[in-house]
């Protein structure tokens, strides 16, 4: 049972061509003419669709290259279900900003126009309609021609071969009978209602193709002149007419008339010319032209509905037209180096230049050729814009969108702390930036590709000069440096026990401090008292056992840093005196040895065992220290006993026994 569900579910999703939308959304939106010169994109009849989407809206962008846009959307032309109906296009720049908002047409056809774009600006657009379904998409972005004129003496000199969007027609001219003898002519009335004509000259033998996508359900006619060589209108004539096209463009079916039609020249049509009404096998396309080298051809475009809606024209072919062609030539001057950049018009059958540089430029317009340099107040993106004239008012643009970069002062590193100890971690970072790439440099070869670093402070040496170069779109900025200052050695401490004298009462001692790394020391006597110095004179008044402790300082960042030493003083009646503590013999020199600390005995004798009785160690000098030593072997960690005798000053025995632990 699941195995048939899930089949006749994948199969109604198939028969349906439901299918999730992926750009629903503003965030998600389909990139079109996505390249900074890219100006024009026509989708297939049915290539998108608004089925699937949870809002019944798609969403679309692209990147400004030309001032005008015209997109149009028309439902596929099937009469189903699956038509967009009544489309509707709002366009906004960037997400949130609405700029303009089409009318909406009871049919299958909308179309917006919007002039006066940002060139380099990212725009976006929604489409929706009455219900959702499939449709077809075409978007325009182009530089507007001049408005065109309405009879053959005022026409508008086209330029090139860029698709353009005539916004309205309406008026017929100074001469509304200039197409009088071609198949625009009807008995008794005007050849034309609402026109515009245009002119070209061929570039180079070669075809020549177009078609004109009315605005909205209109009738358009148009009538196509070869001129000659000469700008003669008298030769805009019937015997002239190479092609005319003046039918509906459908087979007057009354269930279709509602959808548009196209019109134009066709490399598949055969037939030159479409008269008025409607006829069978009509589509509105007529067959193709070779255009002569050198020949001036001369294009009227009719609304026979006289609605004042206008039309988009696009063109193709393998000829060309005479224009101006503009192209842009740019260096940058060095790496980054004052945002520098050198332009130079390459330009070609142009009368007159116009530049404009983009904001912060030192040369805000200009009409040279070039080459001239200029430089940039600002980073970031830059746009370019270049038009180029010729005498008879065609002019067409070319852009340069780039990102400008500064020589950038220094980037600026922060660091964690202003000084460190052993122990603790540096961390140094600088602001992360899009497209940019890292290089640290320090002490001890270290390198880092981060944005931010932590280097651990195991050893002084992590001390010094710490450098970073940031670079952006290859664009490296001056070397900036932070100094880590210097880091104290760990201190280590340590001293020995000396009596220098022995009274009735009292018992004074010496302690020699044999600590390294440190400039501050905390003694205490175990008896209360304490001392700062750093080898203080104690005197003992009483007998007993003192834990003798010695805390010592860095100065400067680690003056919390400290290391203790202990050792355990026992003081008994006669004056005798030693040391049961713990000792290191690791060869450091600090606390290496076993030490007696006294020498007011008339005798003395030492011996050391283990645990198990083993004598490991004896001696009668008392100046002779244990090293941890038992047949030229270190001892293993642990615990060892001593028994002292001897014979005080004052003539008592004195016997003493303990422990010592050995560390390492």
């Amino acid at each position: 049972m699941k195995t048939t569900a899930l089949s006749l579910l994948l199969s109604l999703t198939y028969v349906l061509g439901f299918a999730h939308v992926t750009n629903s959304s503003c965030g998600t939106a389909k990139a079109l003419l996505a390249q900074p010169n890219d100006f024009n994109y026509c989708s297939t009849d049915a290539e998108h669709t608004t089925v699937g989407s949870t809002s019944g809206q798609v969403w679309f962008k692209f990147i400004a290259s030309r001032s005008d846009v015209n997109i149009t959307v028309v439902g596929k032309m099937n009469g189903s279900t699956a038509t967009l109906l009544a489309p509707s296009i709002s366009l906004y720049q960037g997400c949130s900003n609405s700029i303009y908002s089409s009318v909406t047409h009871a049919g299958n056809l909308t179309t917006l126009y919007k002039g006066g774009l940002v060139i380099g600006e990212s725009y976006s657009f929604m489409v929706s309609g009455n219900n959702t379904g499939t449709f077809k998409l075409c978007i325009n972005n182009y530089t507007p021609i001049l408005q065109a004129g309405q009879d053959c003496g005022t026409a508008s000199f086209l330029c090139n071969k860029q698709t353009f969007t005539q916004t309205n027609v309406s008026g017929a001219g100074t001469n509304p009978n200039e197409a009088t003898g071609t198949c625009l002519a009807s008995p008794g009335v005007n050849s034309e209602q609402n026109s515009v004509w245009y002119k070209w000259i061929a570039a180079k033998n070669g075809t020549l193709t177009f078609i004109i996508t009315p605005s909205s359900r209109d009738d358009i006619d148009w009538v196509l002149f070869d001129l000659g060589t000469t700008n003669d209108c008298m030769k805009a004539a019937p015997a002239n007419a190479i092609r005319c096209a003046a039918g509906r463009g459908v087979d007057c079916d009354p269930q279709t008339q509602h959808v548009y039609t196209p019109t134009g020249l066709s490399l598949t049509a055969t037939d030159y010319s479409e008269a008025s009404g409607c006829f069978g096998g009509q589509d509105g396309f007529v067959k193709y032209v070779d255009m002569l080298e050198g020949h001036i051809y001369s294009l009227l475009i009719n609304n026979f509905d006289s609605s004042n809606h206008g039309f988009t024209i696009e063109f193709g072919g393998t000829s060309d037209f005479v224009g101006p062609s503009a192209k842009i030539d740019f260096v940058q001057n060095g790496p980054c180096q004052n945002q520098s950049y050198t332009f130079k018009s390459l330009s070609t059958n142009f009368s007159n230049l116009k530049w404009t540089l983009g904001e912060g430029a030192s040369i805000s317009t200009t009409t040279a050729e070039g080459p001239f340099d200029v430089s940039y107040s600002t980073s970031g993106t830059k746009t370019v814009v270049l038009e180029a004239f010729n005498d008879k008012g065609c002019s067409v643009i070319d852009t340069k969108i780039f990102n400008a970069i500064a020589k950038s002062r220094s980037s600026v590193i922060t660091a964690n702390q202003t000084s460190y100890c052993v122990g603790d971690t540096i961390r140094m970072s600088t602001t992360l930036q899009s497209n940019a790439t890292y290089l640290w440099t320090g002490p001890n070869n270290f390198t880092s590709a981060e944005a931010s670093i932590k280097i651990p402070v195991d050893v002084s040496s992590r001390a010094g000069v710490y450098s970073l170069v940031v670079t952006i779109d290859n664009c490296a900025r001056d070397t900036s440096s932070y100094v880590i200052p210097p880091i104290p050695e760990k201190p280590i401490a340590g001293f020995i026990v000396e009596t220098i004298a022995e009274l009735p009462t009292s018992q004074t001692i010496r302690f020699l401090n044999t600590s390294i790394n440190a400039d501050h020391y905390l003694w205490n006597f175990g008896d209360g008292n304490t001392s700062e110095e750093a080898n203080p004179v104690h005197t003992y008044t009483s007998t007993g056992i003192f834990d003798i402790n010695l805390r010592i300082f860095n100065s400067g960042a680690c003056s919390q840093t400290s290391a203790v030493a202990h050792s355990a003083l026992a003081i008994e009646e006669g004056g005798t005196i030693h040391n049961h503590t713990i000792f290191t013999p690791n060869g450091d020199a600090i606390n290496d040895e076993f030490v007696i600390n006294t020498t007011n005995l008339k005798s003395y004798k030492i011996r050391i065992f283990d645990r198990y009785g083993t004598l490991l160690f004896v001696s009668s000098n008392i100046s002779e220290n244990w090293k941890g030593i038992y047949q030229n072997a270190s001892l293993a960690i642990g615990t060892y006993y001593y028994v002292i005798n001897g014979v005080g000053l004052n003539g008592k025995e004195v016997n003493k026994s303990g422990s010592v632990t050995i560390l390492r």
